[in-house]
């Protein structure tokens, strides 16, 4: 499992991947409406393994519209939005996205949400940014070039973390992700997670 997302004590969401070549399980996006006790798989968010397909990431918004990531396919980021609860997914155009670099991919839950803004970071230290809630794409290099994760604050300010190469090192960003300057600090700085204070 790459992540689960809950929006009620019954509706969830997780991504699966497979572990395993010769698992018989299909990967992609599942969905409860019981708490758990069953899983629903959403066969039109593909993320086929054949074709090199690995889900990363799933949000949603309200109990309609979502989007979930995955790796590259056919040379551009699989990602796919929903407006009707998973029922069905569009993949997003490869014109609506950035090309990766040679061998970047995402990673599973380095994203962040404000509003109908989404971020996630990629192992090449760049991070994405949809301000319409996944359906059109930006792209920014971090000062980082390993994998980094995002974590904002507001449309505006965030933090991007280094989670492989400098690790813990901090940049800030006071545009929404197109600019990053190095933060300066004392002490260790952890690594595993990062989130503001609601309010902060």
């Amino acid at each position: 499992m790459s992540m689960i997302h809950g929006l009620s004590a019954d509706v969830a969401f997780v991504a699966m991947y497979k572990k395993v070549a010769t698992s018989t399980s299909l990967q992609g996006i599942y969905k409860t409406v019981n708490g758990g006790v069953s899983w629903t798989h959403q066969p039109s968010a593909t993320f086929d393994y054949a074709a090199g397909g690995f889900p990363n990431v799933v949000h949603f918004w309200n109990a309609n519209d979502g989007f979930c990531q995955g790796d590259a396919t056919s040379n551009y980021f699989e990602i796919y939005t929903t407006s009707n609860g998973g029922t069905t997914w569009t993949r997003v155009p490869s014109a609506n996205i950035p090309a990766p670099l040679s061998g970047e991919w995402g990673i599973v839950g380095y994203y962040s949400v404000v509003g109908d803004t989404v971020w996630f970071g990629t192992n090449k230290g760049r991070i994405y940014r949809s301000i319409n809630k996944g359906l059109n794409w930006t792209v920014s290099q971090t000062p980082l070039t390993s994998y980094v994760n995002v974590y904002m604050a507001n449309h505006m300010v965030g933090l991007a973390q280094d989670k492989e190469g400098t690790l813990g090192t901090l940049y800030r960003t006071l545009d929404g992700g197109a600019t990053w300057t190095l933060v300066n600090h004392t002490g260790p700085v952890y690594t595993n997670d990062l989130a503001y204070v609601p309010g902060t």
